[in-house]
């Protein structure tokens, strides 16, 4: 199997830890690892951790090929040094994308100063999500923060994070007392993929940017 090297651990999150390493000692890559139940790494991931892992490796099989995306490596199998810190954990492969985020890009100015640049990103991104819909994913989660303008493009684009995107046919729109619209339902009420309970009051203030008051309200 691929040999995989150099580990760098980039991010912690609640379902799991990020992890740049080289795979072969020559191609960089992003490892995503599951944690399981108990927020750790074990051999016995929880059911919760495999459905996650399970899904997101589903939408990125059914993404092969699709420029804009990280290129996905598959599943860690001979992971080298990696095997002690996963301990048998679920984890994917993808490649490292170069670039700056458009939030970042949009924090400096860099599109206010230039209305074709803005132009060019905006067309891409929007080549890259027609392409993901043809093969039946929404993504769900696209914000400025996970569309990457790729280093020394003019313009081209990367979409990262597909944890919660949506294969066609793979939700339900109801899941206990509350119903909830899979069309307008904000992602944070989308998990492993099944819509939770929450009402949907997150949709609004995500579409325009904004957060919502300290309240609820």
């Amino acid at each position: 199997g691929d040999k995989i090297g150099r580990l760098n651990i980039m991010a912690m999150g609640s379902t799991g830890m990020i992890v740049q390493a080289t795979l072969d000692g020559t191609t960089a890559v992003v490892i995503k690892v599951f944690f399981n139940e108990l927020g750790v790494l074990d051999t016995n991931a929880g059911a919760h951790s495999r459905r996650l892992f399970d899904h997101e490796r589903k939408v990125y099989r059914t993404l092969a090929g699709v420029l804009g995306l990280p290129q996905y490596y598959g599943h860690v199998v001979d992971a080298g040094r990696l095997d002690v810190m996963l301990r048998g954990a679920p984890a994917i492969v993808i490649g490292l994308v170069h670039g700056l985020p458009l939030s970042q890009r949009l924090a400096a100015g860099d599109l206010d100063k230039s209305p074709v640049l803005a132009s060019k990103v905006l067309a891409a991104t929007n080549r890259v999500v027609a392409a993901m819909h043809r093969r039946g994913v929404v993504h769900r989660g696209l914000s400025p923060d996970n569309i990457v303008i790729l280093a020394g493009s003019n313009g081209e684009v990367a979409i990262l994070d597909l944890a919660i995107a949506m294969r066609e046919g793979s939700f339900n729109d109801v899941s206990g007392p509350f119903a909830i619209n899979p069309d307008t339902a904000g992602p944070a009420v989308i998990v492993d993929p099944v819509v939770r309970s929450e009402h949907d009051w997150m949709a609004v203030e995500r579409a325009f940017g904004t957060q919502p008051r300290a309240d609820g309200c």
